[in-house]
């Protein structure tokens, strides 16, 4: 149940980010309103990860987290979201040569097609 009110609460953020988004061009001091909701909204999520990984590790004792896929591609939320985990005293792996997002599961796949040749399968 919780975690439908979660994905609730995002849903109405991010409209409420495309309403103010959309009254913006009227007005010149909108777009200050928008930067603002949208930081908020992007350290809130960033919040309820580091939450999540606190609650994860409460029960399973696992002290790593890896933060991957295309949402870590968002520098603000990644840059958020390593510094919860780093003043939770978590490991933290990323991403530094590989990409986040599609470009890294197509250079894994073609890996172990490489093994999978090399092996004679």
């Amino acid at each position: 149940m919780k975690m439908k009110k979660v994905g609730l609460a995002l849903l109405v953020a991010a409209l409420a980010v495309s309403s103010v988004t959309a009254c913006g061009k009227k007005k010149k001091e909108e777009p200050k309103k928008v930067e603002k909701l949208a930081y908020i909204f992007h350290q809130k999520l960033a919040d309820l990860i580091t939450d999540g990984c606190r609650k994860i590790r409460k029960k399973t004792k696992c002290n790593c987290v890896a933060l991957s896929g295309g949402v870590f591609q968002n520098r603000l939320l990644l840059r958020m979201v390593e510094e919860g985990l780093d003043k939770e005293h978590f490991t933290v792996l990323r991403h530094h040569l590989i990409p986040a997002n599609d470009g890294g599961i197509a250079l894994g796949q073609a890996a172990y097609a490489m093994q999978y040749i090399q092996e004679g399968k």
